[in-house]
């Protein structure tokens, strides 16, 4: 089969609809902020695509697991890094030149503004022409292009890749590169690129900026060569390297390409060879170029995931289980606060047998049931995208998403009320939710009163029973744990010290909120014992 993308195992499974806007639940479940540490500096690529769309075929699943795992691989990662490093933003660019896109850049158009003050150039005004700067950058691109793939072939033959996403990309490298069109672009780019080298030329300036000419070369006496001479006898050690790389998008780009302008009409016949280089010749290999930018997906996880395994935090990749068979997690964190505190992190875990189906959690303020519940809601998601997730084991149901509802503070706008919100979105939510979509419920119905509040947990239970997927919810109401069969009671534990902290470990549990209350009260001096002493005192 021939190779489409190192996301998809074949075409037809990248032609889906993707999602191009942030699903609803990255928010609760802080997924946004760990989308952006992922994404780094490829941000705006289109990568997000990828993140706001799950995937809930399992052969697109194992297919991008065993890339991610060969990539984790140093030697690997090097060996493709270098084929990435050479297109750079190759999509961008080309969308730039080509539809005449220009991205919006406030500090370079200051920069400019600047420079134009300070050197007037009367002769940038009215003229259009040939954007000979940006054929210019187009030729060097094909060189970055070609050279790049050229090493990606060589370097193949020592990697033997075992993932059949790399493996189909060597293939198609190595086909690539024997094909005529490669063959022709190559040699093109690097004969045009010695005439330019050749080129020779004199730049005339007027003082004050009003003119510029280019005139024929004349051999000049070498400056540089002569000062160099003249104090060498003063040299005691090497200097400081103080020169510093150019962007690769000049300052006053207007300028540079008018100067060029100029100088095509002194070398017609060479810069006429760009022209027709840069307009038939010039086309990059669709396959080749989507590879560099969708191999960013992969390493921008392994650079995320990497300092915490290193910190001692397990990554897994997750086994997937049908209905009917037993569900876990061992040792899983939230990765949103991994992330921010890299240490001091406490794992927790869990496991359905059937027909347990809904973690009912409960116990007291600030012990990590939230935290538990976004961890919940991350494994699942971030399983449905092929990546590793946190945890040392995972078996859990492929997912097709996964839906939310946090608790919302009640703004003055919203003149529905608090409850009748919570009410409508848990509706929207039900609505929306499929036999395989995961749900996490976080702490709802608190502005109403007990009673009424266990009846509507009660129905949102069984809404719950009825889609059949697992689901969490983090609630007071310890009534709702042993609700039914299919509903497991976890409790957030306090620590058994002398301190009676909280241990954030989740465990399962039978809810204990009246022993919970005793040790609250004990501690702010409340108890039996304290409150008799004080009476009889």
């Amino acid at each position: 089969m021939m190779f489409y993308s190192v996301l998809f195992p074949n075409e037809e499974s990248a032609a889906l609809p993707r999602r191009t806007e942030m699903p609803d639940c990255f928010r609760d479940l802080q997924l946004d902020f760990i989308v952006k540490q992922a994404l780094g500096d490829n941000q705006n690529l289109g990568l997000e695509e990828i993140f706001y769309t799950p995937v809930s075929d399992s052969a697109v699943i194992r297919y991008r697991q065993e890339v991610l795992r060969e990539l984790e691989d140093p030697v690997v990662r090097a060996g493709v890094q270098e084929i990435v490093e050479g297109f750079g933003d190759l999509k961008a660019f080309l969308s730039e030149l080509r539809e005449g896109i220009k991205k919006e850049d406030r500090s370079a158009e200051v920069k400019e503004e600047l420079m134009r003050q300070r050197l007037p150039m009367p002769f940038l005004k009215g003229r259009s022409a040939e954007n000979w700067m940006g054929m210019g950058r187009m030729l060097l691109r094909a060189l970055d292009f070609t050279a790049a793939v050229s090493a990606f072939s060589q370097k193949v033959r020592e990697l033997r890749f075992r993932s059949a996403g790399l493996r189909g990309f060597a293939e198609y490298v190595a086909a690539y590169c024997e094909s005529e069109h490669f063959r022709e672009l190559e040699a093109e780019a690097r004969r045009l690129r010695e005439v330019f080298d050749r080129l020779r030329y004199c730049l005339w300036l007027k003082k004050d900026g009003s003119e510029v000419k280019v005139l024929p070369y004349e051999e000049r006496e070498d400056y540089v060569s002569l000062i160099e001479g003249v104090f060498a006898r003063f040299r005691q050690e090497d200097a400081m390297d103080f020169r510093r790389r150019l962007p690769e998008t000049p300052v006053s780009e207007k300028a540079e390409n008018e100067i060029l302008q100029l100088l095509s009409r002194r070398y017609p016949e060479e810069f006429q060879a760009l022209s027709v280089f840069c307009r038939e010749k010039m086309v990059f290999d669709d396959v080749v170029v989507r590879f560099a930018l969708e191999v960013r997906f992969y390493f921008g996880w392994i650079d995320l995931t990497s300092p915490l395994k290193e910190a001692g935090l397990p990554f897994c990749c997750p086994v997937f289980r049908e209905k009917g068979e037993e569900l876990r997690s061992e040792d899983g964190f939230d990765l949103a606060l991994a992330i921010r505190k890299k240490t001091g992190i406490v794992t927790n875990g869990f496991f359905l047998s059937p027909p347990e189906q809904i973690l009912v959690i409960t116990g007291p303020n600030q012990g990590g049931k939230t935290t538990f519940a976004r961890a919940f809601g991350q494994l699942h998601y971030l399983a449905s995208l092929g990546l590793t997730v946190p945890g040392r084991r995972a078996e859990i149901l492929l997912c097709d998403g996964v839906l939310t509802h946090f608790e919302r503070e009640e703004t003055p706008e919203d003149l529905n009320g608090k409850l009748r919100d919570d009410l409508r979105r848990l509706k929207g939510l039900l609505d929306e939710a499929t036999p395989r979509t995961v749900t996490v419920v976080n702490e709802i119905f608190s502005s109403t009163t007990a009673w009424d509040a266990l009846g509507l947990g009660k129905h949102m239970l069984d809404a719950l029973m009825e889609k059949g997927a697992p689901a969490v919810v983090v609630t007071f109401l310890e009534e709702l744990a042993d609700y039914a069969p299919q509903t497991v009671s976890m409790r957030a534990d306090v620590a058994e010290d002398r301190e009676k902290t909280r241990s954030y470990r989740i465990l399962r549990r039978e809810p204990g909120g009246l022993s919970y209350a005793m040790l609250l009260a004990e501690r702010h001096g409340l108890g039996y014992e304290a409150v008799k002493r004080r009476v009889q005192a």
